[in-house]
C-alpha cells in the first residue's frame, strides 16, 4: 500500500473514533521509539513476559523481539492489561520464521548494539551504554538467565548495581529500571530518537484496525468506493 493511501485510509479509519481517542493516538506515537529495542530470551513465566511487555510499552518502546527455545511465550492480560495491542512482537525460533541467530543477526544488520543483562561481575554499569547507539538489550531466562549464544554475540553486557544479599533482579524488574535510565536519557538528548513520519502512519494505521469495529468491512468499502487502479508495484 502506497503512503498517499494509506493516509487516506488513516484519516477514514478515524472519523469512527472520538477526537479525544484520536488526540491520545498521536500523543502515544509522538514518544514513540525503535531506537530501543529489547529481546526476550525463552522466559517461561507469563506474569514475567507480560509485566516486560507492560513496561516497553509504557516507556515508549515499540519493538519487542521474542526467541522461543524450549519455552512458548504468551501472556497474561491481567497483567500486561492490553499493552501486547500497542507494540510489535517479533517472534523467533523452531515454529516461527527466523531461527534464534537469526535474531541477533537481523538485530545486528539493522545497526543495533547488542547489550545483554547479566549479573556477571564483569558486566558493565549502566552508564556504558552509549545512547548515541540503537541499542537491543537481552533479557534471559528468570533462573539461568542468557543463553551462550547470546552471550558469545553480545557487544557487551551490563549490570544492574546491587547492594543486598540476592543475587539478581526478577527480570521483570530488571527491564524496567534498565529501561527508565536510558528513556530519560534518550529524551532529554537532541537525538534524533521519535519514528518517521513513515513508521507513524504504519502504526497508526494498525492501532486503528484493532481500535476501530468492523475496520476491515469499512476498509474494503473505502478501496471499492475509491475504485482503484490495480498496484502494479
Amino acid at each position: 500500500m502506497n503512503e498517499k493511501l494509506k493516509s487516506e485510509l488513516i484519516t477514514h479509519l478515524s472519523s469512527f473514533l472520538s477526537e479525544e481517542r484520536n488526540s491520545k493516538f498521536d500523543d502515544v506515537l509522538s514518544n514513540r521509539t525503535r531506537r530501543i529495542t529489547v529481546v526476550l530470551e525463552d522466559l517461561y513465566q507469563s506474569h514475567n513476559s507480560s509485566a516486560v511487555i507492560r513496561s516497553c510499552e509504557l516507556f515508549g518502546i515499540q519493538d519487542i523481539h521474542v526467541i522461543e527455545g524450549n519455552n512458548k511465550f504468551s501472556t497474561n492480560n491481567e497483567i500486561s492489561v492490553g499493552s501486547a495491542g500497542w507494540v510489535d512482537i517479533y517472534k523467533y525460533g523452531d515454529n516461527s520464521e527466523f531461527d534464534v541467530s537469526s535474531c541477533y543477526h537481523r538485530l545486528k544488520e539493522s545497526g543495533y548494539t547488542i547489550v545483554a543483562t547479566s549479573p556477571d561481575e564483569n558486566s558493565k554499569g549502566l552508564d556504558s551504554i552509549n545512547i548515541d547507539d540503537k541499542v537491543a538489550l537481552l533479557f534471559g531466562t528468570e533462573e539461568n538467565g542468557l543463553s551462550e549464544e547470546a552471550l558469545v554475540i553480545s557487544d557487551y553486557s551490563v549490570t544492574i548495581p546491587m547492594y543486598g544479599f540476592t543475587e539478581s533482579f526478577n527480570v521483570s524488574v530488571a527491564c524496567s529500571l534498565i529501561l527508565r535510565d536510558l528513556t530519560e536519557r534518550l529524551r532529554r538528548s537532541n537525538l534524533n530518537w521519535k519514528l518517521s513520519e513513515e513508521e507513524i502512519r504504519a502504526v497508526k494505521y494498525s492501532w486503528l484496525m484493532k481500535s476501530v469495529k468492523n475496520s476491515d468491512l469499512i476498509v474494503k468499502r473505502f478501496l471499492k468506493e475509491r475504485v482503484l487502479p490495480p498496484d502494479r508495484s
